[in-house]
């Protein structure tokens, strides 16, 4: 299921996602670029190795314990290259809830980042 929330600053949309990523799975990958998502039990990936060992692990433990990864920080690095690159990691996985915060740095008017637009197409009506 793909959803989009919209809103101005401080209304709770970030908490609001997360919300809604822990109804369909027990393991959230959230693309953070501006740290909205800080929270000391969630594990943050610094490299895509980073999050294919993160995930690897939460997948193998099979335990009914929720399991945040969140990517980032980015600095001055390309956020289109970095999306590209966690994307190519994600693919590889199966029943993942998957947040993008601040979506619009991925897409305009005319164009979408082409892993977003995967991950939009391949969404199920019901997941």
């Amino acid at each position: 299921m793909n959803e989009g929330i919209i809103g101005q600053r401080r209304q709770g949309k970030s908490t609001l996602s997360l919300g809604q990523a822990a109804v369909h799975s027990k393991t959230i990958v959230i693309f953070d670029p501006n740290w909205n998502y800080r929270h000391p039990a969630f594990v943050t990936a610094l490299n895509p190795g980073g999050l294919d060992l993160h995930l690897s692990q939460c997948l193998e433990a099979q335990t009914d314990q929720y399991n945040v990864i969140r990517l980032g920080p980015f600095g001055l690095a390309d956020l289109w290259e970095q999306f590209e690159a966690y994307s190519d990691v994600l693919v590889n996985y199966d029943g993942l809830s998957i947040i993008v915060d601040e979506s619009h740095m991925l897409q305009s008017s005319q164009k979408m980042h082409p892993s977003l637009d995967r991950f939009l197409r391949q969404s199920t009506a019901d997941t």
